[in-house]
């Protein structure tokens, strides 16, 4: 009697032990929600001193699911070494989140037809690299994307639940900045969020020259100079290395569909913001800079190959032989200027910053690069989970951004890098810029100012949100004037460097412009910017 006993309590027992192993893995998804998962991401939100993101995402491993990442990575050329980098993060991601990682790596001239054309047909990818410079609105409307931080969506509030490190690390003018309709739609890059235009001077001129970069503040005050360098160095030195940007002008690109369409910069003294919306080829302030212009390339202070687009103006300033171009500053102590040093392979080059405009956050800046999560995905929770740890785990990002150590880099300090010349990672991938949290956990190279990322994280603090901060253009409606618009700008660069005659030139691309729907598309984009202002006030 008593052995029949205990087969009878020990078939109730295995009976119960199917009943919840069946419970924990009914339903469509691997993750479910709400789980212990909420309860420690609510926890770090608001005990972020005592709760670490490796204990949030350790307690959430233990009650998953394995899964397997899809992540669709921008990159430069494909890499050998994938399969280590990814082997090196899994050991980092599977005791945390219990879930793999496995990159498609798709380079910038494939990523249409690799990244976007596929996720149109419903595969499966888990993170996408977006930006408002790659067709960012365009994809949210095709609903590509899933809504992050949108409590009444399918998957609940995902970015405050999963991602309370990258939310409180980012802060509320980056995630503003990129969201539609007060919705992320995708996480940014923690990177530089303020671009003011500058002046970058050859430090080496304007020592020889005795020349107070100070009292520079506009093209009159550095004209004078222009001609006295010219004559006093060789025939093959340039002045004024071009290639029509005007970043140390008082204009500023806030739609990133459209150059030719822009906003002043700085502030009134009021402290607030003109919110009227210039189109540059009707400006008159713009056409005293293409008159300008001409008269600098008539001098041959300009390239004479300027107007060509296969025309690169970085090679004559990695040369050393130029005297200032146009520029910008990302960051105290000249972090713009020291990374085109360290690009240039030039060890005698010296480039000094002089920031001509207030530090302002824009849309193009705060949505430069983003990661979303797309519609197919078989785990949302997963993917923010994923980036959640590339916003607050620092030998997580640092082996995205440099590889394997000991052989895609050698560490030569705490927060410092040489990578391989003969088997480098980060010159595989997109770049530092696209991953994560850049301005806190990642390191830096051998050739860059160990306090980059610091003097980055300071000079964003001083910014201050533009009136235009949040706001995207909807093309839809003139897609097809865009396209003819485009089409009809032709000259545009010849008149900015100024190869042509503006009083020519601009008035016939003007005509051009006007016949392929330029007042179509400026009514559009006016009606919306109206709209969302009057929106954003309520």
């Amino acid at each position: 009697m008593k052995r029949y006993l205990l087969l009878i309590l020990a078939l109730i027992f295995i009976i119960l032990l199917f009943i919840a192993c069946g419970s924990q893995t009914a339903g469509g998804n691997t993750t479910e929600a709400p789980t212990s998962v909420n309860e420690s991401s609510v926890a770090s939100t608001s005990e972020k001193a005592v709760t670490t993101a490796t204990e949030t995402t350790a307690k959430a491993g233990d009650t998953l699911k394995p899964y397997v990442i899809t992540y669709n990575l921008l990159s430069n050329e494909a890499s050998e070494d994938k399969e280590l980098v990814e082997e090196a993060i899994n050991k980092i991601i599977e005791p945390l989140i219990n879930a793999t990682v496995k990159f498609n790596m798709i380079t910038w001239a494939d990523w249409d037809s690799k990244a976007n054309v596929p996720l149109q047909a419903g595969e499966i990818v888990d993170i996408t690299f977006t930006a408002d410079w790659w067709n960012y609105v365009r994809s949210v409307a095709q609903n590509q994307f899933l809504p992050l931080n949108d409590p009444n969506s399918e998957y609940g509030d995902l970015l405050n639940t999963y991602a309370p490190e990258a939310v409180a690390g980012l802060g509320e003018s980056f995630l503003k900045g990129v969201q539609l309709n007060g919705i992320n739609y995708s996480i940014p890059t923690n990177k530089e969020l303020t671009v003011p235009g500058a002046y970058h001077y050859n430090q080496d001129i304007v020592e020889k020259y005795k020349i107070d970069i100070s009292k520079i503040l506009t093209d009159d005050d550095i004209e004078p100079w222009l001609e006295i360098v010219k004559e006093g160095e060789s025939d093959d030195f340039i002045c004024f290395p071009n290639d029509g940007a005007w970043t140390r002008g008082p204009y500023i690109q806030v739609i990133p569909e459209l150059s030719d369409y822009r906003m002043i910069n700085d502030a009134k003294p009021d402290g607030t913001f003109d919110e009227t919306i210039y189109f540059i080829w009707e400006d008159p302030v713009y056409m005293e800079h293409f008159k300008k212009m001409r008269e600098w390339y008539l001098k041959g202070y300009i390239h004479p190959d300027a107007y060509l687009d296969n025309h690169s103006p970085n090679t004559i300033t990695f040369s050393g032989k130029y005297f200032f171009t146009d520029g910008s500053c990302k960051g105290f102590n000249g972090v713009q200027a020291k990374e085109i040093m360290a690009a240039s392979g030039n060890p005698n080059l010296r480039i000094a910053e002089f920031v001509t405009r207030q530090p302002v956050y824009i849309t193009l800046h705060a949505g430069g690069s983003m990661l979303a999560v797309p519609y197919t995905s078989g785990d949302p929770a997963r993917a923010v989970m994923y980036i959640n740890l590339m916003h607050s785990h620092e030998l997580l990002l640092n082996t995205m951004v440099w590889g394997v150590e000991g052989r895609n880099y050698e560490k030569i300090g705490p927060k410092q890098v040489k990578q391989s010349e003969v088997t480098p990672w980060i010159t595989k991938h997109g770049g530092a810029w696209t991953l994560g949290n850049q301005i806190g956990l990642q390191w830096v190279g051998a050739q860059e100012d160990p306090d980059k990322y610091a003097n980055m994280s300071a000079f964003n603090a001083t910014g201050k949100a533009h009136v235009s901060l949040g706001f995207r253009f909807d093309t839809t409606n003139v897609d097809s004037e865009i396209i003819a618009y485009n089409n009809a700008r032709s000259m545009a660069r010849s008149i900015l460097v100024g190869a042509v005659d503006p009083m020519i030139e601009v008035p016939k691309m003007l005509e051009a412009m006007k016949a392929a729907g330029s007042e179509k598309i400026k009514d559009e984009l006016n009606k919306q910017f109206s709209e969302w202002l009057s929106h954003n006030r309520r």
